[in-house]
């Protein structure tokens, strides 16, 4: 029997912080102009590898601590994100 639902390896990152300066790092560069600011990006994982078969009839249950991806799965599979 062929599964309902397939999920195969999702994997889901958000990019941490601004891609702006803030007033406070722009005041510290003391009138420095056109110098870059690089800033190394981080990212936080929320789901990663998650895979799983739903076939007709059955049910699942997503469960974990805040933070574990629940939301961010649902929202996947929704194709809200």
């Amino acid at each position: 029997m062929l599964p309902s639902i397939r999920v195969d390896n999702i994997s889901k990152r958000y990019k941490l912080g601004s891609s702006f300066p803030t007033l406070r790092a722009v005041l510290r560069q003391d009138g420095a102009r056109g110098g870059s600011n690089p800033k190394l990006e981080e990212y936080y994982w929320a789901i990663q590898g998650v895979s799983f078969d739903l076939g007709p009839g059955e049910a699942l249950g997503i469960i974990g601590p805040n933070g574990a991806g629940k939301t961010t799965i649902l929202k996947i599979l929704s194709h809200v994100t």
